[in-house]
């Protein structure tokens, strides 16, 4: 159970980190005019990460027992 939670939650993670790294490669920066610096990139990805969290643990909170 632990096992199947944990992988669950790091899947969400790598599923979310993988989204801001296809938005960071993505012309929506310059689309938006906004400047890519080193806190904007750490801001969006830890922002990412914490929904990945959310969205695993929702996910276990959620399916069936």
């Amino acid at each position: 159970m632990i096992v199947g939670a944990l992988a669950g939650i790091l899947g969400a993670i790598l599923m979310a980190v993988g989204i801001e790294a296809a938005l960071l490669l993505s012309p929506y920066l310059t689309f938006f005019g906004i400047h890519q610096t080193a806190r904007f990139v750490v801001v969006t990805l830890l922002a990412h990460i914490v929904f990945g969290v959310g969205l695993g643990a929702g996910v276990l909170w959620l399916r069936p027992h």
